[in-house]
């Protein structure tokens, strides 16, 4: 997935038009270029900038995603730190909190996982979050298999 970095690499990708249009103009004006060259190099231009603005918006749109979740998760957290405030909780209470947070992260990486597969010719970022999620919901089966009774694993998880 790409993030602000790859963002802000695609924007100032986008800049290169400025250059190239300056370079057109010097070919016609101080070289007397074609009309032939002309237009190939402004039918080469309208290519090259058309992909460059399409990874534009791909880049944007997953810094959209990105911070959409990281928000969500952000208000989850303020709500969960909310209630939180001025309780004491015991051991068993916090283990029972996180364990019931694994196995919450868990279902939704493979509800995930599903949707994600269900996709005709994904994009590379798809590609990539598929990957990330696989990766993501093996290390949450390595934790729930940790720190969670064998009786109380996901069936899947139990033969492993």
């Amino acid at each position: 997935m790409k993030d602000r970095f790859d963002f802000e690499q695609d924007i100032f990708e986008c800049w290169h038009i400025v250059d190239d249009l300056k370079q057109l103009y010097e070919m016609i004006s101080n070289r007397d270029a074609s009309t032939d060259d002309i237009a190939n190099v402004l039918l080469g231009l309208q290519t090259l900038y058309d992909d460059r603005f399409q990874q534009l918006m791909e880049s944007f749109e997953c810094i959209l995603k990105l911070y959409k979740e990281q928000k969500e998760m952000d208000e989850k957290l303020m709500t969960v730190d909310s209630k939180l405030k001025n309780i004491e909780i015991d051991f068993e209470t916090a283990y029972r909190i996180v364990s019931a947070e694994m196995f919450d992260q868990y279902y939704n990486l493979k509800k995930e996982i599903e949707n994600q597969k269900t996709i005709e010719n994904p994009l590379d970022y798809q590609k990539e979050d598929l990957k990330y999620n696989e990766k993501l919901l093996d290390a949450a089966g390595m934790m729930l298999k940790h720190y969670t009774e064998h009786s109380k694993l996901p069936e899947e998880l139990k033969d492993e």
